[in-house]
C-alpha cells in the first residue's frame, strides 16, 4: 500500500494503549514476515504513527509553523549509544517507552511536565476507572 501511494496510519483499539508498543510492532513483524531486516523503515514507521495519522484524520500535522495547534511532546533520549540523524527513528521505537515522555503540549499548553501531569491524581483516577469498569463487567 505504502509503494502504491496509499497513506497508512497507525491506530489502536485500545487494546495495547502503548503507542511505542503499536511503532515497534509495525516496525519489526514485516521485518519476521519478510526475513529482511531492511524492509519498513523505522521513519516510514513513525510517519505511519504521526503525520499519517493525521492525514487519516483530515488533520494538518508535522509541522511547528506560526499558527499551527503546537501539538507536541519531548521524549528523553538518555540512551547508551548516541543518537543522531541517522538513527533517531529506530532508537525511538526500539528504545523508548511512555515512561520516557517528560512533557506534552496541546494547542502550546504544558500538560505535562518533568514526567507528571500537573494537578491530576492519577490514583483516584484509576480508582474510579477499577469501579467503573468492575460496574460494566457485572452487567
Amino acid at each position: 500500500m505504502l509503494k502504491k501511494g496509499i497513506n497508512v496510519a497507525l491506530g489502536t483499539d485500545g487494546y495495547i494503549n502503548n503507542f511505542f508498543e503499536v511503532m515497534r510492532g509495525a516496525f519489526l513483524i514485516h521485518k519476521a514476515n519478510e526475513q529482511n531486516p531492511g524492509i519498513m523503515a523505522a521513519e516510514t514507521v513513525f510517519n505511519m504513527a504521526t503525520i499519517n495519522g493525521g492525514r487519516a484524520l483530515n488533520l494538518e500535522s508535522g509541522a511547528l509553523a506560526a499558527g499551527a495547534a503546537a501539538d507536541l511532546i519531548t521524549i528523553n533520549t538518555d540512551l547508551p549509544t548516541p543518537v543522531n540523524k541517522n538513527n533517531i527513528f529506530d532508537q525511538l521505537i526500539l528504545y523508548r517507552n511512555p515512561e520516557h515522555v517528560e512533557e506534552v503540549f496541546v494547542a502550546g499548553k504544558m500538560v505535562k511536565e518533568r514526567g507528571r501531569l500537573p494537578g491530576v491524581d492519577l490514583h483516584g483516577i484509576r480508582e474510579e476507572v477499577r469501579q467503573e469498569a468492575s460496574r460494566l463487567w457485572q452487567r
